[in-house]
């Protein structure tokens, strides 16, 4: 009991030490993350203000128009809460205005901000190493460049922002005892950092800090490590600034971290030692006091029990600590703004195109009016309000407000404009973040289906290696066996093969890697030659009704993949109406446009198949993962849960779109949307199956990193009468072709190992030997993407895996009898 005691607290005492730690980063990760939307929404209103200082510039002349015209640069000061001073400077780099008239026809030629402006034309945020201005305060120029009319270079606005505005809100974030907030200049210097300890502005960075920094790809990153040499460890998140090339960081001590940590080892040692101790005695005396030891047991048990109950007490409070720092506002950047201007009445003197849109009217019936002349009063009075508090406080506000009749969400800005100290006007600046929110929930959807789709495309690649072997040794053991029985042993390990082959085609086809054949297809004639089937397969209880639409579109697709999705549809229907109901079938021609990416889909012309049920429905919470593959709300062996993810895989690869609605009780309808095709509908040619195998006697030379692929496809081509050389890699080809190898084929897989895959050795290969034919084969990529990695050299041909002995043989034939120019 003892020895079992101290290993599970030993056991939890470590993983509380990695627990704490790891939540010691998550929460210096989601403070760095808060801290650098603050900083980076603080630099938003000098960029707005950058942008409209440079557009009033290309108005009225630029650098060089007369000091009346720049008037506005001291209002534009006074509205941005710590801007040291506002300047502009012409083409050679002269200060030609500036709200400090001291440094008027002074130069800031060799400023690497000036230098970044005459570089190109960039609407770019230009930021520049920090500076002492007057009266010591640490400053860092922004800049932006003025573009002439032709638009070539014409000046530039220089902005200098004072950092330690932030140091009110940087206070009010708690990171322990020891814990430190840093902002950081790329140039690795210390803008500020909270607690201060001293004046550390536009001092070097913590080494490790700053190398870490510097070394880090992506938003940001994290850094377990002291901060000076032989200091105490701290765990830091830093995160760059989506606007500017700044960064902040965020320092937790690890001794802080572990604090909590450590009392429960102080505890934990006492309950061992205690425990030990009772133990020891018990053992003394169990031969004379067998009470002692019961009750010895007793306590022993009971602070276990207490132990585990603060435990779970403490993994719960945990719990909702990390579910609260979880929640946090995302800001997005980029997206058009909405500013005006209105005097202390509410009457609007200035707005720009973006409100007039959103108002929906001119500018001359907007000026001179009020946002309550335009939109509901619930949401005219929060404005007001909002405006009311601008007033009394002086000071910019920022406030996130819902318009009702629109449903529309907008994170507002209002700033207020000073004359001789007292509020003469209002500006505020919108932000539309409605379609922000809904894009951040689709894109977590279209990356988890991406990130399944990659995996059991690989899954499939592998196993399709394994199937080729066995398909081609059980063509050949069918052909060649006379005795009935071992035939028929044959026969059922092709059948076997082929149907891990069709799994695989189902795998492929939801990570959209299947090699499709898309053709002008008829859908209704599709549907009508289906028919029998489907009523063979559904059973006489199920009603089937098909809806054909008049001058139906021809829809570009694979036809085969078609009919074995509309079945998948089908099938999965009559599941859902066990006892009797209606399957309906309709098509119909669909034009979608621009609000078709809504919903995931291009805009353009599409065939709709509609596939509709009478059955039990689905929840909300079975639609969300209905096109997920292996996932299934049948019972044990009655779906593989591949059907709906098969569906979903091929119309995507298709160039489509899949909705589901579905109600609990009512029924499921599934919309399949085909592109158009603008072609004829093709035939095939009749009898291409019962042909007799193509054979010949032409040098090909093979090259597969799969040794038992290799082996058995060097033996079918032999069987073919073709002389074959067998290469494992693609260095082995190109050798064998230096040393005077003339080969008629090169039949190559497209993944290999060893540096070089299938194309390039393709490539290469035609540059040793130009004309010579090329056969690729994968059980990985369809056909379109291999002929997107080619070049316009050749037309090539592509072998999906697996494979039989008559696609083989047919495929090799095409290539050799292909003419030269093809």
């Amino acid at each position: 009991m003892f020895v079992t005691l101290s290993l599970l607290l030993a056991a939890n005492l470590w993983w509380r030490h990695q627990e704490s730690l790891r939540l010691g980063e998550a929460r210096a990760a989601n403070l760095a993350l808060i801290l650098g939307e603050h900083l980076s929404l603080t630099l938003t209103a000098f960029e707005t203000t950058l942008r409209q200082l440079a557009q009033h510039g290309e108005r009225l002349g630029g650098p060089r128009a007369p000091a009346s015209a720049w008037a506005i640069l001291s209002a534009m000061r006074e509205s941005l809460p710590g801007a040291g001073s506002i300047s502009v400077v012409d083409e050679s780099g002269t200060i030609t205005h500036s709200t400090i008239a001291e440094i008027v026809g002074q130069s800031r030629r060799d400023l690497y901000l000036f230098q970044r402006m005459t570089q190109g034309a960039t609407d770019d945020l230009i930021v520049d190493k920090p500076f002492r201005g007057r009266g010591g305060r640490l400053l860092i120029p922004l800049g932006r460049r003025l573009a002439a009319p032709d638009g070539s270079f014409a000046g530039g606005i220089v902005v200098a922002f004072e950092p330690e505005l932030l140091r009110g809100f940087f206070k009010s974030v708690d990171v322990g005892t020891n814990g430190r907030l840093w902002v950081l200049h790329p140039a690795g210097l210390v803008l500020f950092r909270e607690p201060s300890g001293g004046d550390p502005m536009g001092q070097p960075a913590p080494a490790a800090l700053g190398e870490a920094f510097a070394a880090a790809r992506g938003d940001g990153g994290l850094l377990r490590a002291p901060l000076e040499p032989s200091g105490p460890a701290y765990l830091t998140a830093y995160r760059r600034i989506a606007n500017a090339p700044l960064a902040v960081a965020v320092s937790l001590a690890e001794r802080d971290v572990l604090a909590a940590w450590r009392s429960e080892a102080v505890a934990a040692a006492g309950i061992i030692a205690g425990v030990g101790l009772l133990l020891f005695a018990a053992g003394f005396l169990i031969g004379h006091e067998i009470r002692a030891r019961d009750e010895a047991e007793t306590r022993a048990l009971a602070q276990a029990e207490a132990l585990a109950t603060a435990v779970a007490e403490r993994d719960d409070a945990n719990a909702n600590l990390r579910a609260n720092e979880a929640r946090f506002l995302a800001i997005m950047d980029h997206t058009p703004l909405t500013v005006s201007l209105k005097d202390r009445a509410g009457r609007y003197t200035f707005v720009n195109r973006a409100l007039q849109d959103y108002l929906g009217r001119p500018p001359e019936e907007i000026l001179g009016r009020t946002l309550a002349d335009f939109r509901p009063h619930i949401f005219a009075d929060a404005m007001s309000a909002h405006d009311r508090d601008v007033i009394a406080e002086k000071r910019a506000i920022q406030r996130e407000i819902r318009d009702p009749e629109g449903a529309r969400d907008f994170l507002a800005v209002k700033f207020p404009v000073l004359e001789d100290g007292e509020v003469s006007a209002l500006g505020t600046i919108m932000l539309d973040i409605t379609e922000l929110k809904r894009m951040q929930s689709t894109l977590v959807h279209a990356q988890k289906m991406e990130a399944l789709g990659q995996l059991t495309g690989g899954i499939a690649h592998d196993f399709n290696n394994l199937l080729t072997a066995i398909l081609l040794n059980s063509d050949v053991l069918a052909s060649r066996i006379e005795n009935p029985s071992l035939r028929a042993l044959a026969e059922a390990m092709r059948g076997a093969a082929d149907r891990g082959a069709d799994l695989t085609r189902r795998l492929l086809a939801f990570g959209r890697q299947q090699a499709l054949e898309p053709r002008p297809t008829d859908v209704n004639e599709l549907l009508w030659r289906m028919e029998p089937l489907m009523h063979r397969t559904l059973g006489e209880h199920i009603e089937i009704a098909l809806e054909r639409a008049d001058a139906l579109w021809l829809a570009q697709v694979d036809s085969g993949q078609l009919e074995n999705a509309v079945l998948n549809l089908a099938v999965n229907a009559r599941d859902a109406m066990p006892s009797r109901g209606r399957l309906t079938i309709e098509t119909a021609n669909v034009e979608l446009d621009e609000t078709a990416a809504r919903f995931d889909a291009k805009p353009g012309d599409y065939v709709m198949v509609a596939v509709s049920d009478t059955g039990s429905g689905m929840s909300e919470q079975v639609l969300a993962h209905v096109f997920e593959p292996f996932f299934t709300t049948k019972e044990v062996g009655r779906g593989t849960g591949l059907g709906l993810s098969m569906v979903y895989g091929f119309v995507k690869q298709s160039g489509g779109h899949v909705q589901v609605y579905s109600e609990l009780g009512v029924g499921t309808v599934v919309k399949l949307y085909l592109p158009r095709a603008h072609e004829a509908a093709a035939t095939e040619p009749a009898g291409a199956a019962t042909a007799e195998l193509p054979h010949g006697d032409e040098v090909i030379l093979l090259v597969e990193d799969d040794a038992l692929v290799r082996a058995h496809a060097e033996h079918q081509l032999a069987s073919l009468g073709y002389r074959v050389v067998a290469a494992e890699q693609a260095v082995q080809a190109l050798q064998l072709m230096n040393d005077g190898l003339r080969p008629d084929l090169l039949f190559t897989d497209m993944v290999m190992p060893g540096g070089i895959n299938g194309r390039e050795l393709g490539e290469r290969a035609r540059q040793l030997l130009p004309g010579l034919k090329v056969l690729y084969t994968t059980g990985y990529a369809g056909a379109a993407s291999v002929a997107l990695a080619t070049d316009a050299l050749s037309s090539p041909y592509v072998l999906g895996k697996p494979y039989r002995r008559r696609d083989l043989a047919t495929k090799v034939r095409a290539v050799l009898d292909e003419s030269a120019a093809g």
